[in-house]
């Protein structure tokens, strides 16, 4: 075995565990995003944040600034600002 298949092997699993490794964040992830929209779905602090602060401007925008403020994903901003606008 020459150094360039050593380094290839090398490289090759380097790049297994890192998938792997993404694999496993990304899933933690999106469950952490869940747990996040859950416990802010009936606060009364973001429905008041949604329905006044956020009551002149777009939908688009208020989904931004909801990302901003409490940091929901694009889908779970978009149905916050669906079930209070």
């Amino acid at each position: 075995m020459n150094d360039t298949m050593l380094i290839q092997t090398l490289l090759f699993i380097a790049f297994v565990l890192s998938f792997i490794t993404n694999l496993y964040y990304s899933k933690n992830m999106k469950t952490m995003q869940k747990k996040l929209f859950e416990a802010y779905k009936g606060n009364p602090e973001v429905k008041q944040y949604i329905q006044h602060d956020l009551q002149h401007v777009s939908t688009i925008e208020a989904i931004k600034l909801l990302r901003i403020k409490y940091g929901f994903s694009i889908e779970d901003a978009k149905r916050m600002v669906d079930m209070y606008k």
